[in-house]
């Protein structure tokens, strides 16, 4: 059976530059960062719906991002994949971890970098009209019967949310 899914694409929240040669792997949220974390964990709670899967890059910001969306979320461990893959990553990359996910959840959280995510933006919006701002989200919904399936060019482009406009 054809069933509407729904994939959320977030980026990080913003991170601390102030300590000089800190590797950008290992950087954190700066202040900004966590309040836009919490405010758009907050927004965000409505709108994901029980089951979801959060896939995450293994970076110490998009785990921090996610650490704020699991404690107001009341997250299940076993619902978080952090994948190195995901830092560096490319459309192929967000495609290959969507197809692995298991057919029980309806929803996916996909927690990462730019560039990837404004790519994924104009791909979606077919402008270059958005940019994916630190801690904004792409809303989209998909008709499938498996994961597995997945392709970005079903993808339906519902909404965009960025912590100024929320």
């Amino acid at each position: 059976m054809v069933q509407q899914k729904e994939i959320f694409f977030i980026r990080h929240a913003k991170s601390d530059w102030s300590e000089p040669g800190m590797r950008d792997f290992e950087r954190p949220l700066n202040g900004r960062g966590n309040k836009d974390a919490s405010s758009i964990g907050e927004f965000l709670k409505s709108k994901i719906k029980v089951p979801y899967y959060i896939y995450c890059s293994s970076s110490q910001r998009t785990r921090e991002t996610c650490q704020h969306f699991v404690k107001i979320w009341n997250t299940d461990s076993d619902a978080i994949n952090f994948e190195d893959s995901l830092y560096h990553g490319s459309l192929a990359d967000f495609k290959s971890s969507i197809r692995s996910t298991n057919d029980e959840f309806h929803h996916i959280v996909l927690i990462a970098h730019n560039p990837t995510m404004d790519e994924l933006v104009r791909m979606l919006t077919k402008y270059a009209i958005y940019d994916m701002p630190t801690c904004g989200v792409i809303q989209t919904t998909y008709r499938l019967n498996s994961w597995r399936d997945f392709d970005f060019q079903y993808l339906n482009f519902v909404d965009r949310y960025v912590p100024k406009e929320i």
